[in-house]
């Protein structure tokens, strides 16, 4: 399973920001791919500049996680992140499904900043299919322990368009 972690800076009054991003429903537009500059430009992952393009819709609940993310925060403060509807993308073998099995967000703050203060906005989702498209894959990898690590994880904030439902 691959994990996508998404960091943005959630710019609004924190408690309104918050009171309604529960309960929200957003639509991520995933871009996929090589970025200049980046660590995987020194290998041969999307050299060819392929991209992978999907949606994936997801609501921000207020239940509690039972899992968390190093990346995203602390258990304590993450909450669930749901999958309301999958995405897919046209390979060259055709249409092909992008599932995901849900994942966790929470708002961080910096040490000893107060709750009522501007945070970020941080989340992940868990990819159950992973994705390929020429040389451009997120894919799960087994490492000699048989845990499971991950050929990539990215952050796509730079490349991520968000559209409130």
């Amino acid at each position: 399973m691959a994990r996508f972690v998404l960091l943005m800076q959630l710019h609004a009054s924190p408690a309104a920001a918050l009171s309604t991003l529960i309960g929200s429903s957003w639509q991520l537009k995933m871009v996929i791919g090589l970025e200049p500059g980046s660590y995987l430009a020194r290998s041969d992952w999307g050299a060819s500049g392929g991209r992978l393009r999907f949606n994936v819709d997801v609501g921000f609940e207020d239940t509690p996680a039972t899992v968390a993310e190093e990346l995203v925060g602390p258990l304590s403060g993450t909450r669930l992140l749901s999958v309301q509807s999958e995405g897919s993308f046209v390979g060259f073998e055709g249409e092909k499904a992008v599932s995901f099995t849900g994942g966790g967000w929470c708002v961080q703050r910096g040490l000893g900043v107060p709750a009522e203060s501007e945070g970020l906005l941080r989340f992940w989702l868990d990819c159950s299919s992973g994705a390929s498209k020429g040389d451009v894959a997120v894919t799960l990898a087994l490492s000699h322990t048989s845990t499971p690590t991950f050929t990539l994880t990215l952050t796509l904030a730079p490349t991520l368009a968000l559209t409130l439902a």
